[in-house]
């Protein structure tokens, strides 16, 4: 099956507007959801969309950059699901820290509006750093299996 990865471009999402998708090239802002046209292709195409960012929190991130992943994780999945597209996420950072985890079980069982939409989860740069965090990694794929 084809698909396609989006990067998660959070920053500024606060704002009105939303000037580091816009230079990214994703004319998205409080008026108008530039997800939509991709969503569209993705549709017609019957492809699936894999989405960065999954394991970040806005409280993570300086007030002054006005970084919203979760919002724009929400955004980007709500209109997935409009449009009946698959989706899929990844982490963006090499994070493997029960914190970074519990987000990612968050965004794909959690209690949001769209709690279950994440048909799969990537971890990107599987290196070291996993690798010395294997016991917490394990543990996170054990508490997935079972849900």
């Amino acid at each position: 099956k084809l698909g396609i990865k989006l990067a998660g471009v959070h920053w500024w999402f606060k704002s009105m507007a939303h000037a580091a998708e816009l230079t990214a090239g994703y004319y998205n802002t409080r008026d108008r959801n530039g997800y939509e046209p991709v969503m569209k292709v993705l549709q017609k195409t019957n492809a699936r969309l894999s989405f960065t960012c999954v394991e970040m929190r806005d409280c993570e991130h300086a007030p002054e950059g006005r970084c919203s992943p979760q919002a724009l994780l929400q955004q980007v999945s709500e209109c997935a699901e409009m449009y009946g597209v698959a989706l899929t996420g990844e982490n963006a950072l090499q994070r493997y820290d029960e914190y970074a985890f519990e987000r990612i079980a968050e965004s794909a069982f959690g209690h949001s509006a769209r709690a279950g939409s994440l048909e799969q989860i990537t971890f990107l740069r599987m290196g070291d750093l996993m690798f010395d965090n294997w016991d917490a990694f394990s543990r996170f794929l054990n508490r997935m299996h079972k849900r």
